[in-house]
């Protein structure tokens, strides 16, 4: 995993963005929350 791609980006630049979205038949009724946090590998 030491040299898998993602985790030398992370372990350069630990910051994440998640984007949630709840989804319901109205687009107007619709919800999206965004995470922002750091990644810690253990």
């Amino acid at each position: 995993m030491k040299g898998d791609p993602k985790i030398i980006q992370l372990a350069n630049n630990s910051s994440i963005t998640l984007l949630a979205y709840k989804g319901k038949e109205d687009i107007n009724k619709s919800k999206e929350v965004e995470l922002i946090g750091k990644a810690l590998i253990l």
